[in-house]
This record gives C-alpha cells, sequence and structure tokens, in this order.
C-alpha cells in the first residue's frame, strides 16, 4: 500500500488564505483464492492471483484564518 497527498496555499488577504489538497493511494495484492467449502482453488493461476488499484481518496479546499 502506498499513498500520496498534495496541496497548495493561496493567500487572499494577510489573515486569511485558501487551501487545496488532492490525495490517492495504490493497493497491490498477491493471494491464493480457495473455496471455503472444499478447500480447492478457484482460480487456475499458477502461483498467486493478483489484484491492484489505483485510487483518489480525499480532496478539499480549507478556509485558514491566521489569529
Amino acid at each position: 500500500m502506498a499513498g500520496i497527498s498534495i496541496g497548495y496555499v493561496y493567500a487572499v488577504t494577510e489573515k486569511f488564505a485558501l487551501e487545496a489538497f488532492v490525495g490517492g493511494g495504490t493497493i497491490q495484492s498477491f493471494y491464493k483464492g480457495y473455496d471455503s467449502t472444499t478447500g480447492v482453488r478457484y482460480e487456475d493461476a499458477d502461483k498467486f492471483n493478483k489484484s491492484g488499484e489505483w485510487t483518489p481518496y480525499r480532496g478539499g479546499v480549507n478556509l485558514i484564518w491566521k489569529i
């Protein structure tokens, strides 16, 4: 698993700013699938079955007020 977030802050005035950010990540899996009742593998992969996804999972805009 790995992820990253990036953002930017834009100063509107001396006391107020806007911050925008986005983030995403990946998960890569290696597994063997077995039927729970018989214990027999249900896919025909030689060693491991592989799965992977890239997903954006966060984003937004914050209003910043400096005291």
